[in-house]
């Protein structure tokens, strides 16, 4: 009987680290903020502070680990990683000062984003190459899985639908990338998430009443799930078709301080925003405009030249 092939072994692998990291060090403390904000008497700016100070560590840490994960392989980073997460959920229990918040949570998400996510976008991109895109998309179902689990838990409704939404987006994109240009499909995915950004904030600022405006709500919410399930594993995928899979861990690390930078300045900005004037109006239609910027950058975008395929003046 024919063995399978050890490239999906490690996709069922990765899917269960997706699980572990994402489900509560990702997007779950944005549910805790009201009752914590009112509870410990903390304000927003510096509860989003816990998770910009995890951002830009896990960036950094990254750094670190790239290298490592070239020369030694990800067995024993992988374990080392999701043992010290689990500590961490364990100690937030016990959480009543904001430097413990600090420490716990933005440790542990430090570590699932400079340790864990490198883990997995190196492994798959390592072991797979024609279907790369497929696998890249199934691993990455963990993620919004996880993602799906406590929402789900504390009856958040909304994201739950944009979670349960990216499960099913991240394999089509997965798919998608295996026939069509990365670039036009990035393109298509940012932009459209800009759109949705602005009309999901349109729908919540206009408080649409009864079932057509929760349904507009949840479906719009079901759309962006669906594209920002699809974006993530398709930016590691062009960084893997770009500039190969030697040293893709390295290659990866260096960027994630500049991605992991910009992903902790943004709640911060937003939270400040809403401390100063009240209102998220001004962080929204900002991100807005990113979005749309960076999609027309996507579309330009070109895999580096060989110097032998330079061309000669």
């Amino acid at each position: 009987m024919r063995k399978p092939f050890y490239g999906w072994i490690i996709v069922g692998v990765s899917f269960l680290i997706g699980i572990t990291e994402a489900g509560v060090f990702q997007n779950i403390l944005s549910i805790f903020m009201k009752p914590m904000v009112h509870d410990f008497g903390w304000s927003r700016a510096s509860v989003t502070g816990a998770m910009a100070f995890g951002s830009i560590c896990g960036g950094l840490l990254s750094l670190v680990f790239g290298p490592i994960l070239d020369r030694h392989g990800p067995r024993m980073v992988a374990f080392g990683g999701i043992f010290l997460l689990s500590m961490g959920l364990v100690a937030m229990a016990f959480i009543n000062r904001i430097w413990q918040l600090y420490l716990f949570f933005g440790v542990g998400r430090m570590i699932a984003i400079g340790v864990l996510s490198l883990v997995i976008s190196v492994s798959v991109s390592n072991w797979f190459s024609r279907l790369r895109g497929r696998a890249m998309g199934i691993t990455r179902i963990g993620d919004r899985f996880g993602s799906t689990l406590l929402p789900l838990m504390v009856q958040f409704l909304i994201f739950s639908t944009i979670s349960v939404s990216g499960m099913v987006g991240s394999p089509i994109w997965g798919m998608l990338v295996e026939r069509f240009r990365i670039q036009n499909l990035l393109t298509i995915n940012v932009l459209g998430s800009g759109l949705l950004f602005l009309l999901l904030y349109w729908a919540v600022k206009f408080k649409f009443d009864g079932v057509l405006g929760t349904g507009i709500v949840f479906f719009l919410a079901a759309l962006h799930g669906t594209l920002h399930g699809g974006r993530n594993p398709m930016i590691t995928l062009a960084w893997a078709e770009f500039f190969g899979r030697r040293s893709l861990g390295s290659i990866l690390s260096l960027s994630s301080p500049f991605h992991y930078a910009a992903n902790a300045i943004g709640p911060v900005f937003a939270a400040l925003c809403f401390d100063l004037s009240g209102s998220y109006a001004f962080p929204f239609y900002f991100f807005v405009f990113i979005f749309f910027f960076s999609g027309m950058i996507s579309k330009r975008m070109e895999p580096p030249r060989h110097p032998s395929q330079a061309p000669i003046n």
